[in-house]
């Protein structure tokens, strides 16, 4: 979800309100495979960190104790 919500906070990070967080779960179900992509690659020259953090270092550490639980992890990162 957190990489959905990108472009709709506009690089201001702040608690969503339930319109806000409505309008963001929409625009994700909307959205479709290339621009999920363009959205990621902005997200990772933006957030390098962040986007590193996400999606090289907690899988794995996460696998380590239960790969379920993994695969629910990057689920729930790119799904709402």
């Amino acid at each position: 979800m957190i990489v959905f919500l990108y472009p709709i906070i506009n690089q201001t990070m702040h608690e969503l309100t339930d319109r806000e967080l409505y309008h963001a779960i929409e625009y994700a179900k909307s959205i479709d495979e290339n621009t999920g992509r363009s959205i990621i690659e902005q997200f990772q020259t933006d957030q390098p960190a962040l986007a590193h953090t996400l999606f090289s270092v907690f899988p794995p550490i996460i696998t380590s104790k239960n790969q379920a639980l993994s695969h629910l992890f990057m689920d729930l990162c790119f799904d709402v």
